[in-house]
């Protein structure tokens, strides 16, 4: 449906204080500049989808769909605080989705190209396996005409890979692995829905299990998780009440790397599915017009979709 410690507007600003506190006593010693080519990493990918949901809100439920990305990130600084391996890499990413025949397509026409999202932003890896990434995203949509269209927003999410938890629980087990994040999306320009600019929250967990740990003829990666969204403002300006909820969902997947079909050379390759089994609140099944083809008809849908990417 879409990527911890909850980020209001008080604690983001916090965050930020205390980042730069910890950067702050980095022992110059230990740092060291990122040399360009070597740490230059790039992603290239291509999704297709049944349906295209974004934040719960249905934009598209007919047709082909198909969402080609792209990523280019640069390690520019890596170092040592408090013992811990730390590193800063910002990045520039694009992302669109592509509908043929669809409801949206009609409306706009014979351009398939129904929404384009330019992002620019910054991953920090902090201590004690967090990771914290702020995003400025353009989001835009050429098929439209219609004035206040384009919307910007700025997000935040912060990542925690759960090993050692699962560590000090007696959870040991060679391949398994627990992750959590929480997003927080302000909207800065424009907006989803209705007249004021919105705030938009999601949680997600989810575990993995490396299936090649029973056998190296099973090189692929199972996860089982979910992710709950909701609006802390505004961000589903609907006629009903509790406009606060989103979704929650129930997300199944599998990833498989392609090494044995695509040499190395090529970049690393993996292919990836997932079907995620959702009930959708009131607010976003109600939105009308632009904002929710359905206008209210869908409430539970299982999305399915196939992702190829490669990585450089």
């Amino acid at each position: 449906m879409s990527n911890g410690i909850k980020l209001t507007g008080t604690s983001m600003a916090a965050s930020a204080l205390a980042l730069a506190g910890l950067l702050g006593t980095a022992n110059p010693a230990n740092a060291e500049a990122a040399p360009g080519g070597e740490n230059i990493d790039a992603h290239l990918g291509f999704t297709i989808t049944t349906d295209y949901y974004f934040r719960s809100v249905a934009l598209e439920n007919e047709g082909a769909i198909f969402q080609p990305e792209f990523e280019v990130g640069w390690t520019v600084w890596e170092g040592d605080v408090m013992g811990e391996e730390v590193a800063l890499r910002p990045y520039l990413g694009a992302w669109m989705s592509l509908h043929d025949g669809g409801a949206t397509s009609v409306a706009g026409g014979s351009n398939a190209i129904f929404q384009t999202n330019y992002t620019l932003g910054g991953e920090i890896h902090l201590p004690y396996n967090f990771d914290l990434d702020l995003s400025y995203t353009f989001l835009t949509f050429p098929t439209s005409t219609a004035p206040g269209t384009d919307i910007q927003e700025f997000g935040a999410t912060l990542g925690y890979d759960a090993q050692d938890v699962l560590e000090m629980a007696g959870m040991d087990i060679d391949g398994l692995g627990l992750n959590l994040y929480k997003t927080v999306v302000a909207e800065t320009v424009n907006q989803l829905s209705g007249t004021d600019r919105g705030v938009y929250g999601e949680f997600g967990i989810h575990a993995s299990y490396d299936l090649d740990a029973l056998g190296e003829d099973m090189p692929v990666t199972a996860s089982i998780g979910s992710t709950l969204g909701w609006s802390y403002k505004d961000y589903y300006q609907a006629p009903v009440n509790n406009r606060d909820w989103g979704f929650v969902s129930l997300d199944l997947g599998a990833e498989m790397p392609l090494h044995a079909v695509i040499p190395d050379e090529f970049g690393a390759w993996s292919v990836e599915t997932g079907l995620s089994l959702t009930w959708i609140g009131n607010a976003p099944s109600a939105l009308g017009g632009a904002a929710n083809i359905t206008s209210g008809s869908e409430r539970f849908k299982a999305l399915w979709h196939t992702s190829v990417g490669v990585d450089f």
